[in-house]
This record gives structure tokens, sequence and C-alpha cells, in this order.
């Protein structure tokens, strides 16, 4: 039976494995080669970095290609305490040395992917890589491409310099900078010839923060690929966007208010109404973009897409696990409209985790049968008991809002006594009074700068469907619980 490579282990001898090369590359120092790398990947989804030392370069330069299979006979493992860490899921190396004997076989059946990538979502790239070992891949869009200059280095040495920017398919942008020998190395030519749109797979860069946003630099593991043949990078060419509008659905087709019907299929976007409670009243804050992915800890693409969550009955552990917690948000007010009754929408613009305010628990009332709207929500129960938290009503709106079953969400139980003063009437229509003392809130100005508010999320409600988003989904689902849609 063949080994597999997740059972590997440091400081082994293993007399053989059988594997793919899907990654190769040689590391240089001051231009000078220094050893031979490459990552082996078997059909049980194991990968482990070998190395060979300098003397032994040519050897296994000459030997290994990328994309081709092997069988790695008599070798030795040992623990990676290098800087750059490219592998993650395995610590150890293979130690490639003149004994080891390497033969080409045939491809291995089950398939073995040909390329080894571990993308990172460019919301999650500072929060998840900044100052790690373990070296970074992304993907987008080229949308820029700086030629190649030299620039002055910590004000001692001139260094090769060649900058990017990749976007993604929400259209978010993101710096990338190859340094010395990996700027001279890249092929501007080669990427000329290429049609557009340029898919370019960035593998293996260090995670660096300029003014709060993220850029990738070139390590000396560092690898490049356009228009690799992987799933993402087919998604990339059918979904960039044009605009970031919200699209409405009639007669087969999505239109777009600027665009009219559109020709590629649409974006998933997050749009969440949120029910806020501080444990003496309650309102409704709106989540969106970049915020809530920042707060989720992915965007509403990778929910939907990626992970499959297209079931409106199943919503993804990571939004559930916001729900009933103390926080502190950051709120902004959105301009008046004349579809909520000329009230003004409060925006969150960031969320912090509360670590001061342990008391506040979501506001009861018995259970009360919601009648059917375009607006109902209704909240998850806390417990097995036969009370559910009830939002107030909210001014009507155009947008058709989803519920969110109670079997969707388990939630640890709470025992919370029914309070008579904290009680809301849900016929109620209640706007905040921002001079409270209670609602502690601190208030810059009335249009737009932003204010603060301490409080529990009790509920969230996504603002549109995916009913006809994904053809070969259709049968699968008729809403989706996660997002909003754009193109």
């Amino acid at each position: 039976m063949a080994l597999p490579i997740k059972e590997i282990k440091t400081y082994h001898f293993y007399p053989s494995l059988r594997a793919r090369a899907c990654r190769v590359w040689i590391s240089k120092f001051n231009g000078q080669p220094r050893s031979f790398n490459c990552v082996f990947v078997d059909n049980q989804g194991g990968a482990i970095q070998g190395l060979a030392k300098a003397r032994d370069l040519p050897t296994f330069a000459a030997t290994i290609i990328e994309g081709n299979h092997y069988e790695i006979k008599g070798f030795y493992t040992y623990e990676n305490r290098a800087v750059n860490i490219v592998v993650a899921a395995n610590n150890a190396i293979i130690d490639l040395k003149s004994n080891t004997k390497i033969a080409a076989i045939e491809p291995i059946q089950p398939y073995v992917p040909r390329y080894y990538f571990k993308f990172i979502d460019y919301a999650n790239i500072i929060t998840n890589s900044k100052g790690s070992r373990i070296l970074t891949d992304v993907i987008g869009r080229l949308k820029a491409l700086q030629p190649l200059e030299q620039v002055m280095v910590r004000g001692k040495m001139l260094e090769n310099k060649r900058e990017f920017m990749l976007e993604n398919i929400c259209g978010e942008e993101l710096h990338i900078t190859l340094w010395g020998d990996s700027a001279q190395d890249f092929d501007e030519l080669a990427l000329r010839n290429l049609p557009s749109p340029v898919i370019i797979a960035f593998a293996g860069f260090r995670v660096t923060e300029f003014k709060g946003k993220p850029n990738l630099n070139s390590t000396d593991a560092s690898l490049w690929y356009f228009n690799p043949d992987i799933p993402e990078c087919s998604t990339y060419k059918h979904f960039c966007p044009k605009c970031n509008k919200k699209l409405s659905w009639g007669e087969n087709i999505y239109t777009c208010v600027d665009h009219d019907a559109i020709t590629s299929l649409p974006v998933p976007w997050f749009r969440l109404e949120c029910i806020v409670t501080d444990g003496e009243d309650v309102t409704n804050f709106l989540l969106f973009g970049k915020t809530a992915e920042n707060f989720f800890g992915s965007s509403a693409y990778h929910y939907v897409y990626d992970k499959k969550f297209i079931d409106p009955s199943v919503i993804p552990p990571a939004m559930a696990a916001k729900l009933n917690k103390s926080m502190i948000f950051q709120l902004r007010f959105g301009a008046f409209g004349f579809t909520t009754n000329n009230r003004c929408e409060i925006i969150i613009t960031n969320i912090f985790d509360d670590t001061t305010n342990k008391n506040i628990h979501p506001l009861e009332t018995p259970l009360i049968e919601a009648k059917s709207s375009t607006t109902s929500k209704t909240s998850t129960p806390l417990s097995s008991t036969k009370q559910v938290l009830i939002g107030p009503c909210t001014p009507q709106n155009t947008i058709t809002q989803l519920k969110i079953a109670s079997s969707s969400l388990k939630t640890p139980s709470r025992n919370i006594s029914l309070n008579k003063e904290t009680s809301l009437n849900y016929e109620a229509r209640r706007a905040l009074d921002f001079e409270a003392t209670t609602q502690q809130l601190s208030i810059d100005d009335q249009c737009g700068n932003v204010i603060e508010a301490e409080g529990s999320l009790g509920n969230i409600a996504t603002s549109d469907t995916f009913d006809h988003l994904l053809p070969h989904l259709k049968k699968q689902r008729t809403k989706s619980s996660s997002s909003s849609k754009e193109n």
C-alpha cells in the first residue's frame, strides 16, 4: 500500500513515496542558486516539501519536472525551521540527497491535481497571514502592471522592483510586489501575448501592511502562473464584475439600472439586516460589503460557491456564532429614503468585541406567529422553550427579507427569565432616542459621521435571494440566506 503523505513525520526514514511534483523552484541568494525545492502532492490531499542543497541541485533540477509523477526511494525527513514555510499542513521536509533515488512513473490514479494552492480571501489576508512564517497564495485578474525599475533600499543599494495590481471577483484590489531576482526573472513579454482577461495565481508570498492595506512581497519561494487550469481561474473569467449595483430579476434575465441586461452571472454580496439590543431596547442596523466580510471572516462568494451554503435553512456556522454576543458597533447614518418612511438607515462601519459589558441579554416576548409580508423576520430561540426573540416592526421596503429558520441555528441554551419591563410589544414601532442616557451613544453629527453603540446582535436577515444565480443549482434551492446579488 502506498505511503500517504499525511502520515510522514519528521526525523524518520521512509523506503518509498509515490507523488506528483506540483511546484518546483530554485532559491537564490544574490543571484546565485542556493537550493532546489519542490512540493510533492498525493491523491489523498497530502503535500510535503522536498529540498536539495546546492551541491545536489543540478541533479534534481534536471530530474524533477513540475507536473510529472515520481517515486522517491530511500529518503530521510527533518523539521522545517526555515523562515518561510510553503506547506503549512506538514512540518516535515524530504531531504533530497545524492543517494535518494528518483524515478519517473505513470500518472497516479486516482487523479492528483496539477497545481497546489492554498488561496486566501482578500478580506482575510492581513488577519490570517501578516507576520506569519506560512507564505500566502492569492489569485485575481491582472488590472495593472508597472515595468521593471530600480529603487534604493534602506539607502544602501539599488534593488529590482516590479509591481502588480490584482482584482478579485468583488472588485477589490490587491498590490503584489516582486523584488530582486523575482522581479528580474518575470517574463513580461509572455504576459503581453496572452488574451484578456489575464488571471494570475501568485504563490509563496509574504504579507505586509501599508497604510492599513495588505501588500504581498516576493520571497525566494515565490512563483506565478498565468491562467492556470483550475476551477478558481474559470470562475474569475465568468464573474469579473462591471459594477456593484444591485440587480433586479424579470423575464428570465438579470438587469442592472446602469447597464440593462447583463452578460455574465452576478456576484454574491453581503447585505444583512441586523436586529440589535442593548438589554433595554431594540433597533435595526444594516451590515454589508467589506465590513460584513471582515466580521464573518469570509466573502459571500466563498460561502455560496466554495462552501456551498445554498440551502436557505442552513446558516454558515461562522455567521451563527456571532449571534447573542455583546459587541461594540461603530455606526454612521445613511441617506433618508422614501421607501423607509423617511427613516434614516443606521449602517455598521466596524464591529469590536465588547470585553467589558457581559450583562446584555436579548429581549424576549412570548411566541408570536409572524404574519406573512415582504419584511417579516423571526429570530432564533435561545432554548427549546416556547420563547422566541422578536425584533421591532420596521417600516416596509421593497427588499424581500428571508426568515432564519429556528432549526438552522444551534446556539447554547441560556436560562433567561421573562422581564415584563423589558418586553416589547411586537406591533409597536419604535425609533432610537439618541439623547437617552441608557443607549450609551456618542454622536458627532447627524449626517454620516461615526457613532458608537454597545449591544448584542440578536438576529440576521438577508435582503435578497439567489433564485436564478446558478443554473446547475436551481433545483437545489429557492433562496439563499447568506448574501444579496450584485453584478
